[in-house]
């Protein structure tokens, strides 16, 4: 299923296309464990951490060396491939090349249409790149290049369902969850505060949480939800919070 379509301009660097990708898997708040915070309080819904990344195109890794504590991916891929080389297509070859995100432009490339092609960052997080068009602008394309890439397609929300009710939206992950029926596991509000902690805001047992977003436009609505959970619950902790907050 296609997520996204965006417009590059030919004279772009491979480096602001990378830039442009927007996933969840950056956001600080969804590698954080917030077992023993499960109201999120002062949580920061906007800090992005991306230290390393890598896009793979034809025959060569481009890595993203602009972090001084950047992982450069293409050794282990380039040694995997070289392992596997006997599983190659005939005529094909392996992946050997390197070369710098940041000194390669669109421009520079021999690019082919409908060929998948691989962007992958945060250690193991994989988006597949398609080429749909190679063309020339049209008269309705905005003419400014400082305005791309520019997004022209986003689908819909994946939204996922709860693992126990089936009935609401999944907002948090747990792992290593000896209550639930499955790691990881997907659970709305309701289900993860009833099935992992006491009245009093407690943690019951041992587990791993974690934020669950759809996507970066979902912390919004993902707040507005939260707010709404809290003020439906009101466990004694947080009306004790909300009274010496008044006073």
């Amino acid at each position: 299923k296609q997520w996204y379509q965006r417009r590059v301009a030919i004279t772009a660097g491979i480096a602001e296309f990378v830039d442009a990708i927007d996933c969840t898997m950056d956001l600080a708040l969804c590698w954080q464990d917030n077992c023993d915070n499960p109201m999120l309080e002062d949580v920061d819904w906007n800090s992005k951490t991306r230290t390393s990344s890598a896009i793979f195109l034809d025959d060569t890794i481009y890595i993203d060396k602009r972090n001084p504590g950047y992982v450069d991916y293409s050794v282990e891929i380039i040694k995997f491939l070289e392992m596997h080389a006997g599983n190659l297509n005939r005529g094909q070859q392996p992946i050997t090349k390197t070369e710098d995100i940041s000194e390669t432009r669109f421009m520079d490339l021999e690019l082919h249409l409908g060929l998948p092609y691989v962007f992958i960052h945060q250690g193991g997080c994989e988006h597949l790149i398609v080429i749909e068009q190679i063309r020339l602008f049209h008269p309705g394309d905005d003419p400014r290049v400082v305005n791309y890439p520019r997004q022209v397609f986003r689908s819909g929300p994946r939204r996922l369902s709860c693992g126990i009710c089936n009935e609401r939206f999944a907002r948090w992950i747990t792992f290593n969850d000896e209550d639930a029926p499955s790691s990881p596991c997907y659970f709305c509000f309701e289900c993860f505060y009833m099935l992992h902690y006491s009245a009093d805001c407690e943690r019951l047992n041992d587990f791993n949480a974690y934020v669950y977003l759809e996507n970066m436009d979902d912390r919004v609505g993902y707040q507005v939800a939260l707010q709404k959970f809290k003020d439906s619950v009101k466990v004694p902790e947080l009306v004790k919070k909300e009274v010496e907050n008044s006073t």
